[in-house]
């Protein structure tokens, strides 16, 4: 073999070797939607557009990943609002000697989810989807002196509302988010049983939760078994408990699923001048940011030239019940005097009228 020659499995070996130890890069892709081209960037994060209005509107989740940037332009408005469920409901649970308990409901997705970067100086409006509904138990058995299917399943817990906006990464925001989170969803009904000893109809499930808010517990089943726990917000609900495998008795629903936060933030949100979120924000940071302005004017009163500077800071609060203005946080005024004309009078005439 000749000097230096590498054998070709032997080379095809290292070849991956080193191809395996070259990481991959990532190509940041940055998407700008303004009112000029969004007939063509707002189909590529699968919305559609409205030239008559200059409306983007998206119809499922949409995700800003690390390294990319998403920038909405003035005059542009961009409506996410998912369609189907955000989160998928538990199981009900089996029947049997030994009934199974409903399975809990899972979390829900976000209509925006950014570990990036989104610069907006238009409208984002965005509603979480909702929860799914959690599965009815199975029906137990029942007869005159026995219970052939032994007690009903517990049912299924429901899943949890969508968030609005789910943030790890980095907004700018010129103009206005309104972010509200999704309905979770309603907890499956226990299995029923026929009436025999305590056999009857399954607890029924817990309603699910308005936004930020928790579901409520499922209704008991005919024995007594306590109701599955409703899910906190943005968590799925407990299943409920089947019955007791002694009294033929019927399941107990689950919980409700909590309702989707309006915004989850763990990044970093600045509102700068003109920028409101509506919406409760949940996590840490909270929304920063303020926009400082200098007006000055000039007057002029009894001969005494006057100058007066006016400086405002705005800040924009994270949360509003209505309307998302721009709330005035401090005033600060400013008088300085540039100038005095001395007013003197000379030989006791009076001074010249300005």
């Amino acid at each position: 073999m000749p000097r230096g020659f590498l054998p070709p499995l032997v080379g095809a070996v290292l070849l991956s070797m080193l191809t395996l130890a070259i990481p991959l890069a990532h190509a940041s892709t940055t998407t700008e939607i303004s009112p000029a081209n969004g007939s063509t960037t707002c189909p590529s994060i699968g919305g559609s557009w409205n030239s008559i209005n200059n409306t983007c509107t998206v119809s499922s989740d949409v995700t800003v990943g690390p390294g990319d940037t998403l920038q909405i332009d003035a005059g542009v408005i961009l409506i996410i609002s998912p369609g189907g469920f955000a989160s998928t409901g538990g199981a009900g649970g089996s029947n049997g000697a030994t009934p199974g308990d409903g399975a809990p409901g899972t979390s829900g997705s976000s209509a925006l989810g950014n570990s990036g970067t989104i610069n907006n100086m238009g409208i984002i409006q965005l509603a979480g989807a909702r929860g799914g509904l959690g599965g009815e138990g199975q029906a137990g058995g029942g007869g005159e002196f026995a219970c052939p299917n032994g007690s009903g399943g517990g049912g299924g817990g429901g899943g949890a509302g969508g968030n609005g906006l789910f943030n790890i990464g980095m907004i700018n925001n010129y103009g206005q988010i309104q972010a509200i989170g999704g309905q979770g969803g309603e907890g499956g009904r226990g299995g029923s049983t026929q009436p025999y000893y305590l056999g009857g109809p399954g607890g029924t499930g817990g309603p699910g939760g308005a936004d930020n808010s928790p579901g409520s517990r499922g209704q008991p089943g005919s024995g007594g078994e306590i109701g599955g726990a409703g899910g906190p917000a943005s968590a799925g609900g407990a299943g409920g408990p089947g019955g007791d495998i002694f009294l033929c008795d019927s399941g107990a629903g689950g919980g409700g699923g909590g309702g989707g936060l309006d915004v989850l933030n763990s990044g970093t949100i600045t509102n700068l001048c003109g920028g409101s979120v509506r919406g409760t924000v949940t996590g840490a940071p909270p929304v920063t940011g303020a926009c400082v302005t200098t007006s000055t004017t000039s007057t002029s009163t009894a001969c005494v030239p006057t100058t007066v500077t006016v400086t405002q800071t705005l800040a924009s609060t994270p949360e509003f019940g209505s309307g998302g203005m721009t709330m005035l946080s401090g005033v600060s005024v400013a008088f300085a005097v540039l100038t005095l004309a001395a007013l003197r009078r000379k030989g006791g005439a009076a001074a010249p009228s300005p």
